[in-house]
């Protein structure tokens, strides 16, 4: 009897010493602004990479360091015969530096730190979640005196409320792991309970608590649902970290933990960029309507597949010059977000996320134009003219896969993830006809074909003739059945060649017979002082009046040797 009072006593300062420490480190949290149903953004729950295993690490030892030193309490609690705890080096043992092997092994193995982190890795879901969702079920993130039981249920996984939990999930590794799953599972567009859209959604497991509609707004919101089932009411709400009648708190909690540890739910780093945006060149790119080109396939743009439908699947696709809607997009700029929609002006639907999905590969469809952040998009340009296009719900970027498939990824710089923006104004505006060629940047001379009227050599720049001037003559002619021109001479019947089919910087542009390799076919880009970017076809590098007096092609860097007029030869 002595014994079980003095357990008692233990266990109830043990209570009040486990809230203590559970609650004083979330006291500034408010549910002002917590939306049942957008608990958390996509970009967030998929942000994989926020924390290093030695940042989770310092982060747990930061909100528990293991303090408690009581022998005497953990003679005490060894007494009950269902759990046990550790304790070592004079002190309990907690969350921040136990290690845990398979199953229910505690005490040697894998550091909570890396088992967090390896779980985030292998399913692309943020620790910072997994760490709130240990917090939220088991409060072990600060308890000071974890017990092998807590470490059974970590993470709440198969753990119903409305029976005991299931034995096949017990264990520290298996628990992060499984919910780690689970959420990767919804957040790539598996199966959830709560889908996008209106759901009815119960205040507490008690159905008579009632309940009420929630537009679910996010895949991560949805992945919390499965987890979940329940919002908060009112009196949840109203209670803080505290409880109320008929209350649930599962979600409410993770909210307020993440908005207290984490800096609350926001769409993470696109709020960088959409500042950035707004503060340095505000409307990168002008309200029109674009065919749009990826670096890697120059000859092709992107297309809808099946033609002028409102919902379907984008692809890289040769490009038409007739019946071409389904290639042609008008991109609109939307001053009240800062983002744009790239929409087709034929159907109205516009590129959409798949899903509202963040993760690598989701695909990129046409769909109905909508509010939601997977229709919102940013364009960064690069020092050479071509654009990256960022989608608002994960900050990763439009990517032309191998499949043909259009998609989204992260930014590795490829050339499959630059896209040049041609205008369609822009698709025939050169008038047929013979012109000199002259590079801005020497203002005397023109391109000439090295050697007079021969019909394979190389191009270069040299002063402008009045009389015998056929070898700086060149006729530009526009070929409808590709959308391209070719640059003809037309005493020798050769055109500007890029040699060898070549896309290096500084291969040379030579004149060969004419043909209908892509070496051969060239668009012009206006700017606004009425010079011309000429480009080739292959590569999507222009034309470059280099130092050494050749032409060649090159990456545009917007320099006044690429940049060309076009004098009417009988002018």
């Amino acid at each position: 009897m002595a014994l079980g009072v003095f357990v008692a006593v233990f266990l109830f300062t043990f209570l009040i010493q486990r809230h203590k420490i559970n609650n004083g480190n979330v006291l500034a949290a408010s549910l002002e602004k917590f939306d049942p149903g957008y608990i958390i953004s996509d970009y967030q729950m998929g942000n994989y990479n926020s924390m290093s295993e030695e940042e989770i690490q310092a982060f747990l030892t930061k909100k528990n360091s293991c303090p408690n030193t009581n022998y005497n309490y953990y003679l005490a609690l060894s007494a009950n015969p269902n759990y046990t705890w550790h304790f070592e080096d004079g002190h309990f043992v907690c969350l921040s530096e136990e290690k845990f092997g398979d199953g229910e092994v505690i005490g040697s193995g894998e550091t909570a730190a890396h088992i967090i982190w390896q779980a985030a890795q292998d399913y692309q879901i943020n620790p910072q979640v997994l760490i709130v969702l240990l917090q939220k079920e088991t409060s072990l993130i600060t308890d000071p005196i974890p017990n092998n039981g807590d470490y059974r249920k970590a993470t709440g996984y198969g753990c119903p409320d409305t029976a005991p939990c299931s034995s096949q999930y017990y264990g520290f590794k298996n628990q992060v792991r499984k919910a780690a799953a689970l959420f990767h599972t919804v957040l790539t567009g598996g199966w959830t309970n709560y889908p996008l859209g209106n759901n009815y959604v119960q205040y507490n497991p008690n159905a008579e608590c009632g309940g009420s509609i929630v537009n679910i707004r996010s895949l991560a919101t949805s992945a919390l649902y499965r987890y979940t089932p329940y919002q908060p009411n009112e009196g949840a709400l109203a209670a803080g970290y505290g409880t109320a009648y008929c209350g649930a708190y599962g979600n409410r909690n993770f909210y307020l933990y993440f908005e207290d540890w984490f800096g609350g739910i926001t769409d993470g780093v696109i709020k960088e960029v959409v500042n950035e945006a707004e503060s340095e060149f505000e409307q990168p790119i002008d309200d029109g309507t674009y065919r749009l080109y990826p670096k890697v396939y120059s000859d092709k743009v992107i297309d809808i597949k099946g033609g002028l439908v409102t919902s379907g699947g984008l692809q890289t696709y040769q490009r038409k010059t007739t019946d071409a809607e389904n290639q042609i997009f008008e991109i609109k700029y939307d001053s009240t977000d800062g983002f744009y929609n790239i929409i087709n002006a034929e159907t109205g639907s516009a590129f959409d996320v798949k899903g509202a999905g963040t993760v690598n590969s989701t695909p990129v469809n046409v769909f109905p134009l909508h509010s939601n952040c997977n229709q919102d998009w940013l364009f960064e340009e690069d020092e050479n003219g071509y654009y990256q296009i960022i989608s608002r719900c994960s900050s990763r970027v439009l990517d032309a896969a191998p499949s043909g498939n259009i998609v989204i990824f992260d930014n590795h710089d490829g050339d499959n993830q630059k896209w040049m923006l041609v205008k369609v104004e822009n698709d025939h505006n050169i008038s047929d006809g013979k012109y000199f060629l002259n590079p801005k940047q020497y203002s005397d001379k023109v391109i000439d074909i090295r050697g007079g009227l021969v019909a394979t050599g190389k191009l270069q720049t040299y002063q402008r003739k009045t009389t015998d001037a056929e070898n700086q003559i060149f006729e530009i002619k526009y070929d409808s059945t590709d959308g391209f021109y070719n640059i003809i001479n037309a005493e020798t019947g050769s055109a500007f060649d890029v040699k060898g089919a070549g896309t290096t910087n500084s291969t040379p542009v030579n004149v060969f017979p004419l043909h209908s390799n892509c070496n051969q076919d060239w668009l012009f880009e206006e700017d606004e002082n009425g010079y011309y970017q000429i480009i080739s076809r292959c590569s999507s590098r222009v034309l470059d009046a280099a130092p050494s007096g050749n032409i060649v092609i090159f990456d545009n860097h917007g320099g006044d040797n690429q940049k060309w007029m076009l004098v009417k030869a009988n002018e």
